[in-house]
């Protein structure tokens, strides 16, 4: 009777521990991405009060910024005055996918396209030295559970 209950109840056993233990293939993503900008002699438009970072998600570039923002993140700068510093933000708790970064100068909190104050600053781009392109970001792929630290985007003023 013991030798049936040992063959019963081990494979049982083993079998609830491979259910209990899952497979981490199925475990959602919960993604960190973290965001530097080296401001140099930058100065803001007369307008702008902040200098924001919004994340835009899709396959590509043109589904993603057909769609709303995902994400937001405000530089810690003064717009008052001239920026030298390296300010960063940090976009948490991100799904498995691939995300989209803008920088802009602006005077509301979440992405306008009718802010007057609305200037690019520019997108991340991992195709430039600096980091940075006027008009066209790169996606950032985020497919597991970590951080993400992307290299530091170099945002100066242009002499006109």
């Amino acid at each position: 009777m013991q030798q049936l209950t040992k063959l019963v109840v081990l494979p049982l056993l083993i079998g609830l521990m491979f259910t209990a233990c899952g497979d981490k293939d199925e475990e959602e993503v919960s993604a960190s991405v973290h965001s530097k900008v080296m401001f140099m002699k930058y100065k803001t438009g007369a307008s702008a009060s902040m200098v924001m970072a919004y994340l835009w998600e899709g396959k590509d570039w043109n589904t993603a910024k057909s769609g709303k923002t995902v994400a937001s993140g405000m530089f810690s700068v003064s717009t008052s005055d001239t920026i030298n510093t390296t300010a960063e933000v940090e976009f948490k708790t991100l799904p498995a996918g691939t995300y989209y970064l803008g920088v802009f100068e602006t005077s509301k909190m979440a992405y306008d396209g009718s802010d007057a104050a609305l200037k690019v600053v520019g997108y991340y781009n991992t195709s430039e030295s600096d980091y940075n392109h006027m008009m066209m970001p790169t996606g950032i792929e985020v497919s597991e559970s970590k951080d993400y630290d992307l290299q530091t985007m170099m945002a100066m003023m242009m002499n006109m």
